[in-house]
């Protein structure tokens, strides 16, 4: 994952770190179906029964729109990892 190896590599902050996990999970699930989930808050990927990516933007919100990004970017990537395959 590039943006794994950007991380590794203080290539990028955080806060950009968790933006652009949390956009490339979306793009992914509006892919395999069909919903624009990269246009949802959070409340409405809740709404929309899709509980593995709520769980894991619900991660990336506070360290992506907190001045002082806190959270630990590398186990957000391997739970996104994970979200990914195993979505169904």
């Amino acid at each position: 994952m590039v943006l794994e190896e950007k991380v590794e590599k203080g290539q990028v902050s955080n806060r950009q770190a968790y933006l652009e996990l949390s956009s490339i999970t979306r793009h992914f699930v509006n892919a395999a179906t069909g919903i624009k989930v990269q246009n949802y808050t959070l409340t409405d990927i809740q709404n929309a029964d899709m509980p593995k990516l709520y769980e894991l933007i619900a991660q990336c919100y506070v360290p992506e729109f907190s001045e002082t990004s806190g959270g630990d970017i590398s186990t957000s990537i391997k739970n996104a990892r994970k979200v990914v395959e195993e979505w169904n």
